[in-house]
């Protein structure tokens, strides 16, 4: 918390997105096998499944380098808006082709951004936390992913999985929206000050 008091606007708007991270990639990798199971998939069909979700990031060394081309912000935020499609597509998915897709779909997604994000923190960080910056990125990562997959469990209870993956496809859809959003006004009101000055 010393740390965080620290810290500038831009980092703590860079943890969101670890925040937001580590909350998608729980609620895939515990709950994803889940409505396999759910929907009478055979055991070695999701011990595969579990193997194709873990495989993009393998190779995510490849893809780091794809965050680099463009502002890693809006990349971000642009991938997040597909996830959220995929999160969606999950409630109304029932086949193991089609779950197995999805679920492909989504890692390749998250692994792509991971090392943007993690940039993200390190750039925004200030040199004199830079030995804290780990354990505050691990420590808000960890706390909400724990705190969501329960949220995410009595929602699922409640309304059902598929109910519950359409609702973290809408809620992912509007923050990618809003980041997005703000993103292009920040850049156009650069443009604009820039006009002026010439």
């Amino acid at each position: 918390f010393i740390v965080l008091k620290s810290e500038s606007r831009s980092f703590m708007y860079s943890l969101g997105f670890e925040w937001l991270f580590n909350i998608l990639s729980y609620v895939w990798f515990l709950f994803i096998p889940l409505v396999a199971v759910e929907n009478n998939l055979w055991l070695p069909q999701v011990a595969f499944l579990f193997a194709l979700m873990r495989l993009p990031y393998l190779t995510n060394f490849f893809t780091a380098t794809w965050s680099e081309r463009f502002d890693k912000k809006l990349f971000v935020a642009v991938v997040l808006l597909f996830l959220s499609f995929l999160y969606a597509f999950l409630a109304f998915e029932h086949s193991f082709l089609g779950i197995m897709i999805v679920s492909f779909g989504i890692s390749l997604g998250l692994s792509i951004i991971r090392p943007a994000i993690s940039a993200l923190i390190t750039e925004h960080s200030t040199k004199n936390n830079s030995g804290s910056i780990t354990g505050v990125q691990t420590f808000v990562g960890w706390v909400w992913s724990i705190a969501w997959s329960i949220g995410f469990g009595i929602i699922s209870t409640i309304f059902g999985m598929q109910m519950a993956f359409l609702v973290v496809g809408l809620w992912v859809f509007v923050l990618a929206i809003w980041w997005i959003t703000k993103k292009m006004k920040y850049r156009m009101k650069i443009l604009r000050t820039r006009k002026i000055v010439n």
